[in-house]
């Protein structure tokens, strides 16, 4: 598992490999589980888990928080 922080608010996306993955030869995505919460021990904000197929874990977790900031009403400034 990889943590990933974003500010904006502070957010922090744990991505991990799907066991649900199974890749085709020549295939170069991955399905990924990524968590996205607040950052903080007791930060109120809401959970959400997304499945994101992507190349790498950064890039998975950048889509993620994406989705995050658009379910809960926080705009990419």
């Amino acid at each position: 598992m990889q943590k990933y922080r974003f500010s904006n608010p502070a957010s922090v996306v744990e991505v991990s490999k799907s066991p649900l993955d199974r890749p085709e030869p020549g295939n170069r995505y991955t399905i990924f589980d990524c968590l996205c919460r607040g950052f903080g021990q007791h930060n109120k904000a809401p959970r959400k888990t997304y499945q994101i197929t992507a190349t790498t874990p950064a890039a998975a977790a950048r889509m993620a928080i994406e989705n995050y900031r658009k379910d809960y009403g926080q705009e990419i400034k």
